[in-house]
């Protein structure tokens, strides 16, 4: 046992004798600092605070993430607190064919004491207890760096006295927990200022400026737009790893020449981004610590790992990937869980891990060598079919009436309970839609047909949450490639989602082209109920240039196409919104029968959003009406009713509303806050038109 020391076991190993002459110069191994350290205030002041709490001191964290310049900083500065020296060994843990055995540690520490023992056949035990003994009343810094397991730490745990073991590792140790009393300091990323001084400062030392003009920012790098979109790729790209920020420092500090726009365009041209970070005269680059990690990998491990290159976006679930590697949920959690100790993926949320650019740009390398093996194509058409089956999930619970694709056969494996409401599938695709726009742009990519499938499920979600700008860009995308859509209903429900969220997004003539083409495409194929519904999109956006008359008129066919299809939601939805165009055009009664009418169907049927917007309305109505006390009991019931169905394009306006009706009633401080409350709602929904126009109100009431 590595942790026997006994009573027998010290007497049969001498330690020195107290006062012997001629004492060895206490070691002093801590490597030089870092010249170029930066940061760590927080993690530095854990280290010194813990110092002295727990017999091993673990830093740990991912590969590049300056574990051993921290510790080193640390060491140094430390040092007048460990007087009997300060030991370092590089175990080399993460390397497959040269790490440290247990026995080299205990050797190499006792050899920095001038203990080791004469005869080398003494067992590891008795080497652990003539340790234990010589440092018992000693105040010795041990630094073990890059430890693999806990077999190579257990020998040098001191057991008392002012000694101190620190230890760096690129896993967790979690184990370690179990043995001996540790505090952790979990090393992530460097902040964005802490990241862009380190290559503001290569860049500012090497004289490469690459921008001409006035002096701009406090640390005296000249401001350009073309400098500042570069250095902003290059540290989004590093995402604050220490390695990858140094090699770029010392690469602009070697060649001079190297201007921060040409470093990033040369990393942006040459395709292969880990081939820019490393540096001559230096074999530890970006890619050599991420391959000497994964040489640790099982074999199943290392495919998972591979094929979260797959994965489109930064941020994924455990259900996606084992739908991705087709290997089951479970074996999938264990696998996640040892690369999560490895720190090659890391907690992004409860729900989701997530990996740095470079770490998943290694993967794709690896991923490309085995290609053959791995298939990355099928697994990318796993992980589309999954986004589709959990898409159809939320569409069947957010309108159960646009079932277009019902036929379409059984549905991957999601690993995803069913969604028992409306607001349980917006809650779930809350958390998932980082990763939306990437998975339809590589739909678009892999299988248009697909994606188009996919925006006609998330139609619904969006409509009722809003579109980020990233969002817009993956839906044009998609409608730019509307050509290679053959068939032509499948292209009228791309025109028609596409129509639609440009009506969100306010950009109304583009909206107008793409739902005629949707109209016409219905018509021709004869589906009323999809004409219904672009002719609603249409008289909405009329409606928004202020249009009544026009809007109107759509909004009668569509009532006319709905009671056709026998769809009701669409005619709840096609009473709500011609009533609004009654209103507009001063037809209060006619709009108010309706909306009663409306309501009482959907109040039927149970279509609970549909019933929020018709009382928010009806609250709109009275508000034209001045009647302040019945616009408000109205849209306060909405208000209730959009919260617990997630409909929050609806409940901004609903806010807004809310907040005239206030004002009208005399109360303008208590407006503001509404209007505030309208204000912040309509920014989670990346709704900039609606967030201006809350802030004027604000402005114009004195908030």
């Amino acid at each position: 046992m590595l942790l026997g020391p006994t009573a027998e076991g010290r007497a049969e190993v001498a330690a020195p004798p107290a006062g012997a002459g001629n004492a060895p110069p206490a070691p002093s191994q801590i490597p030089p600092p870092d010249g170029s350290f930066t940061g760590r205030r927080d993690a530095l002041a854990l280290l010194s605070e813990h110092c002295g709490e727990a017999q091993v001191l673990v830093v740990a964290g991912a590969a590049g993430m300056g574990k051993t310049s921290l510790v080193v900083e640390w060491a140094h500065r430390v040092r007048d607190r460990f007087p009997d020296g300060q030991i370092f060994l590089d175990l080399r843990g993460h390397s497959a064919d040269s790490s440290s055995s247990a026995d080299s540690v205990l050797e190499h520490i006792l050899e920095s004491l001038d203990l080791s023992p004469p005869n080398t056949s003494v067992p590891p035990e008795k080497r652990v207890a003539l340790y234990r003994s010589a440092v018992a009343d000693k105040k010795l810094l041990i630094v073990l760096d890059n430890a693999g397991t806990i077999d190579h730490i257990l020998p040098a745990v001191p057991t008392g006295g002012g000694s101190q073991l620190v230890v760096t590792s690129r896993n967790s140790l979690a184990a370690l927990h179990t043995r001996v009393a540790v505090k952790g300091v979990a090393l992530g990323g460097l902040s964005r200022a802490e990241s862009r001084s380190i290559i503001t400062g290569a860049s500012g030392a090497s004289g490469a400026s690459g921008a001409s003009g006035a002096s701009g920012a406090a640390d005296g790098v000249p401001e350009g737009q073309g400098r500042g979109a570069a250095l902003d790729r290059l540290l989004d790209l590093c995402d604050g790893m220490p390695l990858a920020l140094r090699i770029l420092a010392a690469r602009m500090m070697a060649d001079r020449s190297l201007t921060v726009e040409q470093l990033a365009a040369g990393l942006a041209r040459d395709g292969v981004p880990l081939d820019g970070f490393a540096i001559d005269g230096d074999t530890r680059s970006v890619r050599s610590v991420l391959a000497n990690t994964c040489a640790t990998l099982s074999e199943d491990d290392a495919r998972l790992f591979r094929l979260l290159a797959v994965h489109p976006g930064r941020r994924m679930r455990a259900e996606t990937v084992a739908a991705m590697a087709a290997v089951p949920l479970p074996a999938v959690r264990r696998g996640l869980g040892n690369l999560l100790a490895l720190h090659l993926v890391t907690k992004a949320g409860e729900n989701h891990l997530a990996m740095h650019d470079l770490v998943q740009s290694f993967a794709a390398e690896r991923l490309d060598a085995q290609a053959r093996e791995d298939r990355p194509a099928e697994a990318l058409d796993r992980l589309l079919n999954w986004y589709l089956s959990v898409a159809a999930m939320a569409n069947g619970v957010l309108r159960p009436d646009r079932d277009a694709f019902a036929g379409r056969g059984e549905r991957t494996e999601s690993f995803v309970e069913q969604f028992a409401k409306d607001v349980d599938a917006i809650t779930f695709f809350d958390q998932e839609k980082e990763n939306l726009a990437p998975a339809i742009a590589a739909a678009v990519r892999h299988d248009i047909d697909r994606a188009v499938e996919l925006l006609y499920h998330l139609h619904s979600y969006f409509l009722r949450t809003g579109f980020s700008s990233a969002d817009m860009d993956a839906w044009k995308h998609c409608g730019d490639n509307a050509s290679r859509v053959r068939d032509p209903l499948l292209r009228a429900h791309l025109h028609h989602a596409l129509g639609g969220a440009l009506v969100v997004t306010h950009d109304l003539d583009a909206a107008i082209g793409q739902l005629f083409l949707a109209t016409e495409l219905y018509e021709g194929q004869g589906e009323p109920a999809g004409a219904a519904g672009s002719r609603l999109g249409l008289g909405f956006a009329y409606e928004l240039q202020g249009r009544y008359q026009d809007a109107l008129a759509e909004h009668e066919l569509a009532l006319g196409l709905a009671r056709t299809a026998g769809n009701i939601t669409l005619v709840v939805h096609a009473l709500n919104n011609s009533a609004d165009a009654l209103m507009a055009l001063d037809d209060i009664e006619a709009g108010l029968e309706r909306l009663r009418a409306g309501r009482e169907l959907a109040q039927e049927h149970g279509l609970r959003h549909h019933e929020a917007a018709i009382l928010s309305s009806i609250g709109a109505l009275f508000l034209r009406q001045r009647d302040y006390p019945r616009a408000l009991t109205h849209l306060h019931e909405g208000l209730v009713l959009m919260r617990k169905s997630g409909f929050r394009t609806a409940e901004a306006d609903t806010l807004a509303r809310i907040g005239h009706a206030v004002m009208g009633s005399g109360d303008a401080a208590t407006a503001v806050e509404w209007f505030r409350k309208a204000q912040e709602v309509y920014r989670r929904n990346s709704d900039a038109t609606g967030e201006a126009d809350m802030a004027r109100l604000i402005g114009r009431t004195g908030g």
